[in-house]
């Protein structure tokens, strides 16, 4: 269920930025009445007085981890729960094992704005709340495969697992030396 999630947050550029450059995505009155409670690596309690309203993503670092920052290019590999910001209702969460972390680039282009921006400048080592705004997240369509009406906030609550850096790009040509055709092409 989880890996599907990860489907379906799939974005449908971001430049490299290093770490000492890293603008996090900042506080707000609705990240921060999120109430969260347990360990780190646990499934966390979360209260939430519903329905949240925001209009651009807010995010809260409820632990604050001493690992290494996630930058743009980024694979972040996480345990997370995800709710619907208008009903509270739990969309999707991992098991918090050793086992069920999830890994999202930190790019725009392949995930939803909102959960990039939660994501990006975290330490691991760190749960963070983001609340993100539809313009952000599904916006006026919604997203029946989870639950999330048109124009409903999202809730994700992660935590920040380990990173993995960017992969080298692969070469913009052929590199070698010229064969020739093979007979008859």
């Amino acid at each position: 269920a989880a890996a599907g999630l990860v489907v379906s947050l799939a974005a449908c550029s971001t430049g490299t930025v290093g770490a000492s450059d890293c603008a996090a995505t900042p506080a707000g009155s609705a990240s921060n009445a999120v109430k969260v409670s347990g360990d780190f690596g646990a499934k966390p309690d979360v209260t939430v007085a519903f329905p949240t309203s925001t209009t651009a993503t807010e995010r809260t670092v409820v632990i604050a981890g001493d690992g290494a920052t996630a930058v743009a290019g980024d694979g972040v590999y996480v345990d997370y729960t995800l709710y619907n910001g208008a009903t509270g209702v739990e969309l999707a969460s991992t098991e918090y094992t050793d086992a069920s972390p999830i890994e999202f680039p930190i790019d725009e282009t392949q995930f939803l704005a909102g959960i990039v921006k939660t994501l990006e400048c975290s330490t691991v080592g760190s749960r963070v709340v983001g609340v993100i705004p539809p313009i952000d997240s599904f916006g006026d369509a919604g997203s029946s495969q989870l639950g999330v009406a048109p124009g409903e906030d999202i809730v994700f609550v992660v935590d920040i697992v380990s990173i993995a850096p960017p992969v080298e790009p692969a070469l913009p040509t052929a590199n070698g030396v010229d064969q020739p055709a093979t007979p008859g092409f």
